[in-house]
């Protein structure tokens, strides 16, 4: 493999493992986001403040919606990643 290619091939590969880092790290703080606010539901309903809370429903939203800011941040890191790698190869 050549070095312009190997160096292509190098940061593809540190451009889609930060996406990936950045995806689950997003997700997983949606995720428990959506716990916490089951929670606060539930001790709601205990009060008598509001009925009984739908676990599913709650983290069926947090899940589609946390899907869909993780792949959004992994999608704008990858792109700057690539385009650091990108303008780091044009200046040599």
């Amino acid at each position: 493999m050549s070095p312009p290619v190997r160096r292509w091939v190098v940061a593809l590969a540190l451009a889609a493992t930060s996406a990936f880092l950045v995806w689950n790290g997003v997700f997983g703080l949606h995720v428990s986001r959506g716990e916490k606010q089951y929670l606060i539901e539930e001790a709601r309903h205990r009060l008598g403040e509001r009925p009984a809370p739908s676990m599913s429903g709650i983290m069926a939203d947090t899940v589609r919606d946390g899907a869909r800011q993780a792949t959004w941040w992994a999608v704008v890191v990858f792109g700057l990643n690539l385009a650091a790698s990108y303008a780091a190869v044009r200046r040599r």
